[in-house]
Parts: structure tokens; C-alpha cells; sequence
């Protein structure tokens, strides 16, 4: 069953997709803290997303976690090479 609160189901969403998406942005942006900072921001804009809309982001939790990582990445990698 899962929790029905909002603090329980969002710490069951960082217990079970923080890893994943740490190795996922790991494997685009190659530095660990890059990675894990992209991974933290995935989780805030998903903190936001919920409490506007928690039924409509449960039906394809996954699909947008990995997305908002993937385009967090990209936005970093031009961030830096914009800079170098």
C-alpha cells in the first residue's frame, strides 16, 4: 500500500529514485557533485510539481523523473560550456 501522506509518499519517492537518477546524471555529465546536484533539483521541482498536481504526476512518476533529470543535465553541460 503505498503512503498517503504527502511527506511519506515523497520520501518513498526519494528512497527509491535517488540512486537511479544519481548514476542516470552521473552517465551525462560525468562529476559526481554535478550529478547529485542535478538529482536535488529534480526533487524540488518535483516537491512543486506535487503540490499542484500529485494524481496527475503519479501515472508517470518515472517517465518525468528521468526526464526533468535528463534536461537538467543538458542545461548544466551547456551552462559549462558556455563558461569555458
Amino acid at each position: 500500500m503505498p503512503p498517503t501522506s504527502l511527506d511519506g509518499w515523497f520520501s518513498a519517492v526519494v528512497d527509491r529514485y535517488e540512486r537511479p537518477l544519481v548514476a542516470y546524471a552521473l552517465r551525462h555529465v560525468h562529476d559526481l557533485d554535478a550529478a547529485r546536484d542535478a538529482v536535488q533539483d529534480v526533487f524540488i521541482k518535483l516537491h512543486g510539481e506535487v503540490l499542484i498536481d500529485r494524481a496527475d504526476i503519479e501515472g508517470r512518476l518515472a517517465q518525468w523523473l528521468f526526464t526533468v533529470c535528463r534536461n537538467r543535465c543538458i542545461d548544466h553541460l551547456r551552462s559549462h560550456a558556455v563558461s569555458r
